[in-house]
């Protein structure tokens, strides 16, 4: 049968209870490190989504803002002006004027007006949809998200109020790259966010040729929540994708849009993954470290149980006395000093065995001797008489 040498059962246990050891704590720090780094990019990224959500309130408040400065009672007589039966000539030259008073010549690339004579802009811009329209007249002196043309997002407003008997719906086109602007917080390098409503349309994109349409995003990510962070796939690179509602906008105007961001995962994980592998490097390096030490360890406690071995293996093919050489003060001393006093102590007795051997066998000789003596003379005596008997010699 096949024997193990204990200084190998000693480095296989000691290498397997450091197998699971650094196992679990690689493991735990893995797992924690992981938790703690993605928690603190959500934080980060949601944390820019909330102030993107306010940075889009705050330029569509813009619009509110350029209505207000319209519809003053200053400016009553323009507000008639734009009735339909003025004229075109007037109704435009009153609009135009409007535009200026305004002031928002650098948030507006052009101010509309429609009402029951038709559609007119200051600077030519098509008109949105009807279904934008009859939206706005639900939703009087409120900002109505109209369509996307020619680069500008429409913002319609109607305007029902006291200064003026003229009823109709302004309507205020916004470059997107005003709203684009608001999304500049993450850099090309880090990757791209965009404003997508629930229903696909997309109101803001880096990709312009996009903004406007709808944009299937189905198993990609969820728009029902509102927070969403996940690691995807797209196009072959790992993703971190980041979805979250626009509150502020949604209370505030009643749009049902999401910020998305798509960022690029070496970007934000790649330093810990190094430290990742690093981590692993340096436990791979303290294992083998460990091992090597069980190993050394291991054969020095192992060699004074095998010197015993081969001590008493000497000892008994021999009969000859050895002794072993007292090594620390542990148990293994303690070993070794019994084994010795044992060895002495049956050395001792064999010596005495022998010695009382020795004895018993000149008692038996001594006794056998003493048996023999009296039983040969005997026998001489008793020969001599027969033999006297047989000659007749009666005198012997």
């Amino acid at each position: 049968m096949k024997t193990t040498k204990l200084s190998t059962k000693f480095i296989l246990l000691f290498t397997a209870v450091l197998t699971g050891i650094f196992a679990v704590m690689l493991v735990v720090v893995q797992v924690s490190a992981n938790t703690v780094v993605r928690d603190e990019i959500a934080t980060n990224i949601f944390s820019f989504h909330d102030d993107v959500d306010k940075s889009v309130v705050s330029v569509i408040d813009e619009v509110a803002y350029a209505y207000a400065r319209m519809v003053k009672e200053a400016n009553s007589d323009k507000l008639n002006n734009l009735a339909s039966d003025n004229g075109y000539g007037v109704r435009l030259s009153a609009l135009q004027s409007l535009m200026s008073l305004s002031q928002a010549s650098d948030t507006f690339n052009d101010v509309g007006w429609h009402d029951e004579g038709g559609y007119l802009s200051a600077n030519g811009y098509s008109c949105p949809s009807e279904d934008v329209f009859a939206t706005a007249e639900k939703n009087k002196n409120s900002i109505v998200v109209g369509d996307y043309k020619g680069g500008c997002h429409s913002f319609v407003i109607y305007m029902d109020n006291e200064l003026t008997r003229t009823k109709g719906s302004f309507v205020f086109f916004m470059p997107e790259t005003t709203i684009a602007a608001c999304l500049s917080g993450v850099s090309a390098e880090e990757g791209y966010s965009y404003i997508i409503s629930r229903n696909g349309y997309v109101f803001s994109h880096k990709d312009k040729d996009i903004v406007g349409k709808y944009l299937y995003y189905e198993n990609m990510y969820s728009l029902d929540g509102p927070r969403e962070f996940s690691t995807k796939e797209f196009n072959g690179k790992k993703r971190i994708v980041a979805v979250s509602e626009m509150t502020t906008a949604a209370e505030r105007y009643g749009v049902d849009y999401h910020l998305v961001s798509v960022l690029d995962y070496n970007y934000y994980y790649g330093t810990f993954d190094l430290l990742t592998v690093l981590l692993a490097a340096i436990t791979g390096a303290v294992f083998v470290a460990g091992v090597v030490f069980a190993i050394v360890r291991a054969k020095k406690l192992s060699k004074p149980i095998t010197e015993l071995y081969q001590n008493v293996e000497t000892t008994i093919r021999t009969g000859e006395k050895e002794y072993l050489k007292f090594g620390e003060n542990d148990e293994l001393y303690k070993l070794e000093e019994k084994y010795d006093e044992m060895v002495t102590h049956i050395f001792d007795l064999m010596e005495k065995s022998r010695d009382d051997a020795e004895m018993q066998r000149k008692l038996e000789l001594d006794s056998l001797q003493m048996q023999i003596n009296p039983h040969f003379l005997y026998n001489t005596l008793d020969a001599l008489s027969w033999m006297a008997r047989l000659k007749g010699d009666t005198e012997i």
